[in-house]
């Protein structure tokens, strides 16, 4: 029955016709064949925006990155919705923030489950061929495919499990790593298929870095002992604490030896540890190099949108700071790139929208699929910027939040919350001394001089106060908007 259901739908759905919960746009009958495209989204682990070398990075060399940008538009201004792995991604899987989904910290609790609007059930209602591939580290269970949407799926579950769904076969395994991902998506790739396909493809590095800093071995891809620092990258001009900084950041640090084993780290380990970070980062490169190759060597008049990005970055030793969960540019900005068929948009920068991936990947690709959204979403669909070079309307601010929680699956409390306006970014933490930072960011990129209580940026701090409150009135983040003073 499900094959004839199938059927059906692909027949449907060729002719032009609108299937109930496909909600697709501006369908002409007359027009049999199904034009949308292609969508291959590819994402990493814990890259920061500035690790690539097409985002003018010397230190490292990602070709295969380089690609998608020189066919694209790099987004400058993206952030994430939070700094750490599972609200990000269960963001990008719903386009809300994580207090809305109420999943604010790591954790693998799948009774935090969202029930409707997740990615690959819209793309899969709307006639695409929905598959994904590698880590998955969000709350909803992987082996609930009438809920997630993904029919077919290779992903790591608890336990150390390996799912292989969609390929006749189900299997255990005790390792999983990137490197077997391009295995998987040459298999989905190489179907024969009358209907355009989605492909998320989740790598986890260079999130390596994290077990690198413990001294531990790295799960995808020994990168080799690091040289001489004197042969490391340079230290960033922003590597020391900024004066002034809130007193929760570096009480969470102390909290959390494990997750933070840089307190004693002098120069030269931090320029091993970009050394170290940079080359998870290529390793990473390399194997969506296989994934390019395999998705462009098919044999197709349909177009391909390929949309590459991160849950989140990695302080990269900015402000003395490895891992990730504050809100600085290392942890919070994220790589965003989409191709693009404007010739005349290949291979540029776009430094003028402020983007949230986690809110506007939802809205910009039903966008590409011709189909709508979830109506209570707030993301926007950037799929005009990337076809035309701009949109009628955008947002003026972009916000993100965090939980600075210690222990695994236990929450602390300790909230945070930024908001970017084009020239500024206002950060404030629930707890400590000396709350609140703000930044010029026009002129001081690297956030390494903190305005909050300098009298003559007074304005700029209420303006930015009472964007957020407007924000939290929104979307009815309760938790936080007593902490906003007045």
């Amino acid at each position: 029955m499900k094959n004839r259901r199938e059927f059906l739908k692909q027949t449907l759905l060729t002719a032009g016709v609108t299937l109930t919960g496909c909600k697709m746009k501006n369908q002409n009958i007359a027009n049999t064949i199904d034009r949308r495209p292609n969508i291959l989204y590819i994402m990493t682990d814990q890259q920061c925006a500035s690790a690539m070398s097409c985002a003018g990075n010397p230190d490292l060399k990602t070709p295969a990155m380089d690609s998608i940008a020189a066919e694209g538009v790099m987004f400058e201004k993206a952030y994430c919705t939070q700094p750490v792995c599972v609200p990000s991604r269960v963001s990008m899987f719903t386009g809300k923030m994580p207090h809305e989904t109420e999943v604010t910290y790591n954790t693998e609790d799948y009774g935090l489950s969202p029930k409707n609007g997740i990615i690959g059930k819209i793309m899969n209602e709307a006639g695409y061929d929905c598959g994904y591939a590698g880590k998955w580290h969000v709350t909803i269970p992987p082996r609930d495919i009438d809920l997630h949407g993904f029919e077919t799926i290779f992903t790591t579950v608890p336990k150390g499990q390996r799912l292989l769904h969609g390929f006749g076969e189900q299997t255990e395994a005790a390792d999983h790593s990137d490197f077997q991902i391009p295995e998987f998506t040459g298999k989905f790739l190489d179907r024969r298929r009358e209907k355009p396909y989605f492909l998320f493809v989740s790598f986890t590095n260079p999130h390596d870095i994290c077990q690198w800093a413990r001294g531990d071995s790295l799960p995808n891809g020994d990168i080799g002992e690091a040289p001489e620092a004197e042969k490391c990258p340079l230290l960033p001009d922003n590597f020391e604490i900024p004066k002034d900084e809130p007193s929760i950041i570096r009480t969470h640090k102390s909290q959390s030896p494990k997750m933070y084993p840089s307190g004693d780290w002098q120069d030269d380990k931090w320029r091993q540890y970009r050394w170290a970070y940079y080359r998870c980062t290529e390793l990473i490169d390399s194997l969506i190099e296989k994934v390019l190759k395999q998705a462009r060597g098919i044999e197709s008049t349909r177009e391909t949108v390929i949309i590459f990005t991160s849950d989140h970055g990695d302080g990269n030793a900015a402000h003395k700071w490895n891992q990730k969960m504050v809100l600085y540019e290392e942890p919070a900005r994220i790589p965003l790139i989409i191709t693009t068929q404007n010739k005349k948009l290949k291979n540029t920068k776009d430094s003028t929208h402020l983007v949230s991936n986690g809110l506007d990947l939802i809205p910009t690709i039903c966008d590409y699929a011709q189909t709508s959204p979830p109506q209570d979403l707030r993301g926007l669909s950037l799929k005009d910027i990337v076809q035309k070079g701009s949109t009628e309307k955008w947002r003026d601010y972009v916000v993100c939040e965090t939980d600075l929680h210690h222990k695994y699956g236990q929450p602390d409390g300790n909230l945070g919350r930024m908001l970017r306006t084009d020239n500024y970014k206002y950060i404030i933490y629930s707890n400590g001394r000396g709350r609140e930072q703000l930044f010029n960011m026009s002129i001081d990129p690297g956030e390494k001089l903190n305005l909050a209580q300098d009298k003559k940026y007074r304005s700029e701090l209420q303006r930015h106060r009472g964007l957020l409150k407007e924000w939290c009135k929104e979307t009815n983040d309760t938790d936080f908007i007593s902490c906003i003073p007045e």
